[in-house]
């Protein structure tokens, strides 16, 4: 019992009862939501979430999702094309339509010609957006404690493209985000079956996020030496992609698991082809891999240098983190990968940052979250300014609908420069900005008690009764 005591100490909640719990994780999830959907898509959009937007209008207005007899307000598409079964479809995945359609519902679609809107799609990406930065915040809460845990989750969803790509528009990332963050959410618990239902959801923005799933139920597994983990991951990923197969017959009139846009992407990684030419050679994979991480426009280390900062830590504390986030961090590693072995690192035009890494850094969030009970103040003082100023550079490029750089100048340009370089007057505020969450980010990680000492199974392995100490 004492050690029970010990090792919850920090991520005790304050007394007050369930409404007190819920105060904060509910005041989080208003003003991301305000935030989102006041800087969410009005008008123009990239073709991909667009596709998934026309469909969901579609189906909501028509009660058909195919578009043979299309309203002459929908937006013409490279995407709409002829599918196997003889429809004219827009060649997305199930859940990004899906999390569109509760917009049209609420909101309406017109019906009439003229009457297409994209605000109702912009809305419920925003909504679902914001429900992923709460379930961060609450996976985190109990080991962080809630100010940690709220500021980690604040800088995840403000300071990352989170906030100018799946808060924006019907992504797949907006899906397989809220889903990935869930499963933190169901692993911190040591709900695995929670866990699975939500790699579920994210599986339908993105199939491939079952390497995630795999990673992370076979993992807890081997950790508490124990099948249960496996089974109850796997169970309703399997369910989710049986679902995913029938949706993908109805909407196409073909068996797969992926839209038949993507089928020859899915065997590209499979058989060590890449469909993409400019993925040919070793070189051009190593020239990939380099893009992703630091072409001034769509490099992960250039939007987010926390990355530079917090993976040393992470490594360094990692005998110290609940087996559940090395797991899920494991797992965002191995999805990327294939990920880079399907496509081109570049993800296409007309988005502000990267939307291919974004799989990574939520999978990463816990560990980095994590690990920052064990920094000193000097490491959590960078960790703090660096978070205001993503926030701060984010900020300038989601507030508006405009494109920025196109895949064809990744290597030559920065989205933010050319948005600073339109309105350097918004750049100064947000450098303020940038300074104020900077410094009560700092107050807050402050507040944060020591981690106890961590038990005596380190990543979570040995007995299950030891590990759940140590995982929560």
């Amino acid at each position: 019992m004492v050690a029970q005591e010990a090792v919850d100490a920090p991520g005790r909640l304050p007394d007050g009862g369930r409404l007190s719990r819920w105060r904060a994780p509910v005041l989080l999830f208003v003003c991301l939501f305000v935030l989102f959907g006041l800087t969410s898509s009005r008008g123009f959009m990239c073709v991909d979430p667009e596709a998934s937007t026309i469909e969901a209008w579609q189906l909501v207005a028509t009660g058909a999702p195919w578009l043979d007899d299309a309203d002459p307000s929908v937006p013409e598409n490279r995407w709409v094309h002829r599918a196997p079964n003889g429809h004219l479809t827009a060649d997305r995945m199930a859940g990004s339509v899906a999390l569109a359609v509760p917009g049209y519902l609420l909101l309406g679609t017109g019906g009439k010609a003229g009457e297409f809107s994209a605000v109702p799609a912009g809305l419920a990406a925003a909504f679902l957006t914001a429900g992923t930065g709460v379930l961060m915040m609450l996976a985190l809460r109990r080991r962080c404690g809630p100010g940690l845990a709220t500021a980690a989750a604040v800088a995840f969803a403000l300071g990352t493209p989170t906030w100018s790509v799946s808060a924006d528009a019907p992504w797949t990332h907006t899906v397989t985000q809220f889903g990935l963050a869930g499963a933190a959410l169901g692993l911190a618990r040591r709900n695995y079956w929670l866990t699975g239902v939500f790699l579920a959801v994210a599986m339908t923005g993105r199939p491939h996020v079952a390497l995630v799933a795999a990673v992370v139920g076979l993992g807890m597994s081997w950790s508490v030496r124990r099948l249960r983990p496996a089974l109850e991951v796997g169970l309703p990923c399997l369910g989710g992609l049986a679902a995913l197969v029938v949706w993908n017959r109805w909407m196409f009139g073909v068996w797969t698991v992926s839209t038949p846009g993507y089928r020859g992407h899915a065997a590209a990684a499979v058989g060590g082809t890449p469909v993409s030419a400019g993925l040919s050679s070793m070189h051009d994979r190593l020239v990939n891999l380099m893009g992703f991480l630091v072409s001034p426009d769509r490099g992960l280390l250039v939007w987010t240098p926390l990355v530079l900062v917090l993976v040393p830590l992470a490594v360094r504390n990692r005998r110290d983190l609940p087996a559940w986030s090395v797991w899920l961090a494991l797992g965002g590693v191995a999805y990327t990968l294939v990920q880079l072995q399907m496509d081109v690192f570049m993800g296409g035009d007309w988005f502000y940052g990267y939307r291919l890494g974004l799989e990574l850094v939520t999978c990463l969030a816990p560990a980095f979250a994590l690990s920052l009970l064990r920094a000193g103040p000097t490491t959590r003082a960078v960790v703090a300014a660096l978070a205001g100023a993503q926030v701060a550079v984010i900020a300038l490029g989601a507030r508006a609908d405009v494109p920025y750089v196109g895949s064809a100048q990744v290597w030559r340009a920065n989205s933010f420069l050319v948005a600073l370089g339109r309105d350097p007057g918004a750049g100064a505020a947000l450098l303020v900005l940038c300074v104020v969450m900077g410094v009560l980010a700092a107050r807050l990680s402050t507040r944060v008690a020591a981690q106890p000492a961590p038990g005596p199974d380190g990543y979570g392995r040995g007995p299950e009764t030891t590990t759940a100490r140590t995982e929560l």
